[in-house]
């Protein structure tokens, strides 16, 4: 097994805790501006959805600006295979 497919899901999972613990923050920060406060439950399942929002906008970026670098190489370099 090589070392990058061992690494990927720890990196991962440490992306998606990045993201949860911003949308934590984020989520509270925004309670106090508002002044509101709901059901624990409630809260948590807004900061799960945020978390979970931010790490599939950021998975998303990240994809299409490596697809886009890929398919750049692979035409500037199709001539030469």
């Amino acid at each position: 097994m090589k070392k990058e497919r061992f690494f990927f899901p720890f990196v991962v999972l440490f992306c998606l805790s990045l993201c949860w613990i911003a949308a934590f923050y984020l989520i509270g920060y925004i309670f106090s501006l508002l002044n509101v406060s709901f059901n624990p439950l409630t809260t948590q399942l807004i900061i799960s959805l945020a978390g979970f929002l931010m790490f599939g906008s950021i998975l998303f970026l990240v994809t299409r600006f490596f697809f886009r670098m890929e398919r750049k190489t692979n035409t500037l370099f199709s001539n030469y295979y």
